[in-house]
């Protein structure tokens, strides 16, 4: 169990982002977030575990095609977004909560016994601020707008024509998400714009290491991969044998391809 036994639901964002699926679909949506939520914010992801979580049936197959978008799966486990988010801040709460009780207890106790006491533990507890206590839960996620989000797309889209990587055709809830998320980590559209153009300098993620393995918007916007990425992790690497080929015009590889070609248009003396 989580040790939050209550689930908040925002009825207008939870209708808003349902509002193409049926009755029998919405149903199936709400029973994984429950169960996820009070299995510490993950299910694992079996199809069979996660019919029997909505208790479908048959009908499980379209069910779920219509409804796994809304979550993200790594390292064998479904995530929500939204719900990982309002399941932190619900800790996060409960441990301030828990923390005031404490002290409160502490000051309860000595005013029975040291009247001076209890009063030096009141000033300490005054001076536990707001400022202090919104270090200790974590900042709220400042959501960008609609119209930010779009721009960022745009230029992912626009590098994306350039370097080969699939483009975004549909910003999904889930996609919404991990975007403003991913806004977050960096700190602003103009810093994603950044990464997203280190990215498209990446040997790796472009697709120029011999693997035919490209990136993509999704895996990008994964916390641990776009992590990396702002690490450096994917960075081009001059000392690298497999990559010193695959640079641009006038790289060493380059020059060596056009003594070749001088030394094989000689002609014999």
């Amino acid at each position: 169990m989580s040790g939050t036994p209550f689930m908040p639901l925002w009825v207008g964002d939870f209708l808003l982002k349902t509002g193409d699926l049926d009755a029998r679909e919405t149903g199936a949506y709400l029973l994984l977030l429950m169960a996820m939520w009070s299995r510490d914010g993950s299910l694992p992801s079996d199809q069979k575990k996660l019919q029997r979580v909505a208790k479908c049936g048959r009908e499980w197959p379209a069910v779920w095609g219509a409804i796994g978008h809304y979550f993200n799966e790594e390292d064998g486990r479904i995530t929500n977004p939204r719900l990982t988010e309002e399941l932190q801040k619900a800790r996060a709460k409960r441990e301030v909560n828990q923390h005031n009780g404490g002290r409160g207890g502490r000051a309860k106790a000595l005013k029975n016994k040291e009247p001076h006491l209890a009063n030096a533990v009141a000033k300490s507890c005054q001076s536990y601020s707001e400022s202090e206590r919104e270090e200790e839960i974590g900042k709220p996620i400042s959501r960008p707008k609609a119209e930010n989000l779009t721009t960022c797309i745009d230029h992912f889209n626009a590098v994306a024509g350039r370097v080969g990587w699939s483009q975004v055709q549909r910003l999904t809830p889930t996609r919404q998400a991990a975007l403003s998320h991913r806004i977050a980590d960096c700190g602003g559209q103009e810093a994603w714009r950044d990464a997203i153009d280190r990215a498209a300098l990446s040997p790796l993620l472009t697709g120029q290491t011999g693997r035919g393995w490209r990136a993509d918007f999704d895996w990008l916007c994964k916390a641990e991969n776009f992590t990396k990425l702002m690490e450096g992790n994917y960075d081009p690497r001059p000392d690298n044998p497999r990559t010193a080929h695959q640079r641009g015009p006038g790289g060493p590889h380059d020059s060596m391809v056009a003594a070749f070609a001088h030394v094989a248009g000689r002609e014999p003396h």
